[in-house]
C-alpha cells in the first residue's frame, strides 16, 4: 500500500478530538447541535445571549430531526454563539466541495472550470 493511501486510510480510523474538549469520535460521524453545545461547554441560555435567539428557538432547532427547511443564518447565528462557523459542504460523488459566498472566491478563478475538473462531469450532449 503506498504512503499516501495509507496515511489516508490511519486517520480516517483515527478519533478526532471535536473542539478540543475531550469529546472523541470518528471521522465522518454525525453529531447533534446539542452534543456540539454541551463539548463546547455551553448551556441554552449561553447560546441564547450569545446568538440573541429566544431560549425556546435553540431549543427547537436542537431538537430538529433535520434541517432541510432551515434557514442558514439561523445556523450560522446558533454556531458563532459557541465560537464556530457553519461551512456548506456540496457532495458529488467522492468529491467533496465546500460552498463559498461570492465574496470569499478567489480572483481570477472560475468555478463553473474549477468544479468540472473537481467532479470530472461534462454536460451531455443535447439532443
Amino acid at each position: 500500500m503506498s504512503t499516501a493511501v495509507k496515511r489516508r486510510v490511519d486517520t480516517q480510523e483515527e478519533p478526532v478530538r471535536v473542539l478540543g474538549r475531550g469529546l472523541r469520535a470518528q471521522r465522518g460521524v454525525h453529531l447533534t447541535l446539542r452534543t456540539l453545545r454541551e463539548a463546547a461547554g455551553k448551556t441554552q441560555m449561553e447560546v441564547t445571549d450569545s446568538s440573541g435567539m429566544d431560549q425556546g428557538d435553540v431549543s427547537r432547532l436542537e431538537a430538529r430531526a433535520s434541517f432541510g427547511d432551515c434557514q442558514v443564518s439561523t445556523l450560522q447565528r446558533y454556531l458563532a454563539a459557541m465560537g464556530g462557523r457553519l461551512e456548506l459542504v456540496a457532495t458529488f460523488g467522492d468529491k467533496k466541495i465546500i460552498i463559498a459566498g461570492v465574496e470569499a472566491a478567489p480572483a481570477g478563478t472560475s468555478a463553473c472550470k474549477t468544479l468540472k475538473r473537481m467532479v470530472g462531469r461534462r454536460r451531455p450532449p443535447t439532443a
